[in-house]
């Protein structure tokens, strides 16, 4: 058994890894030199792409349409859903 790092490598007699021991190894190797860099800031400022109220009461709208549409029509039709089929 060999030392790498801050994980073991467990060799087989003929010297060579297992292969899931080994895509064990590698994957943790690679995840140790894996630097992520921050491009983002808690700090948020102004938009880059303004919306304009017109459009955000259209958006509104539509969102409030699909949601309370089909609610609304089993309401209106409810009747008709408890009506006794005679």
């Amino acid at each position: 058994m060999q030392t790498r790092g801050s994980y073991r490598v467990t060799l087989t007699a003929s010297g060579k890894m297992f292969p899931v021991s080994s895509g064990i190894a590698r994957a943790a190797q690679n995840a140790s030199r894996t630097i992520i860099p921050m491009r983002t800031s808690v700090v948020s400022g102004p938009p880059k792409n303004r919306i304009s109220f017109p459009e955000k009461v259209l958006a509104g709208a539509g969102i409030a349409v699909a949601m309370l549409g089909i609610p609304s029509y089993v309401l209106v039709n409810m009747k008709k859903y408890t009506a006794s089929a005679e």
